[in-house]
């Protein structure tokens, strides 16, 4: 499997630069370091990274949290959000985002690393599960779908069956 990608969306050039130099020591890729959330819309874009870290309080016209918004608008990726406010009102909203996990600053590199390798786990195991679901749905389908053009009955003498 080739690297992940990860996209880092701050906008403390210093902060994004030793994130940047963390994730890429463990062995991940970083494409780009976006500073706005205009630009980590186009970032997400040209790169579709594997996961995105996101500053939810950047400066410009659209913060981290709208920016996640946006992203989910347009694909589905796992997102964790990184502060270093822990303001009830921001933290409610950025709830609202459904982090997959949310990281307070200062932050351990150990820790970081650690909720970007489980997130990164749970999302790919999540759409394998939703996958197979689907698999077998369509299974579930193909067989009725098959039965009833050959005349089968779904009902039995028992009486009539549920088919979910």
């Amino acid at each position: 499997m080739s690297r992940p990608k990860v996209l880092i969306v701050e906008d403390e050039k210093i902060v994004a630069a030793d994130i940047q130099d963390s994730l890429q020591n463990a062995g991940y890729c970083v494409p780009a370091l976006a500073s706005s959330g205009e630009e980590a819309l186009q970032q997400d874009l040209q790169h579709k990274p594997d996961l995105i870290l996101m500053n939810i309080m950047l400066r410009g016209g659209m913060d981290g949290i709208e920016t996640v918004h946006q992203i989910y608008q347009r694909r589905e990726a796992p997102i964790i959000s990184l502060t270093a406010y822990g303001d009830p009102t921001i933290l409610e909203r950025a709830k609202a985002t459904e982090p997959i996990v949310f990281v307070m600053k200062p932050y351990e590199e150990t820790s970081l690393l650690a909720a970007i390798e489980i997130s990164l786990h749970s999302y790919l195991a999540t759409r394998e599960r939703a996958k197979r679901e689907l698999r077998a749905s369509e299974e579930r389908y193909r067989s009725l779908d098959a039965g009833l053009e050959a005349g089968q009955p779904i009902g039995g003498a028992v009486g009539w069956r549920l088919l979910c």
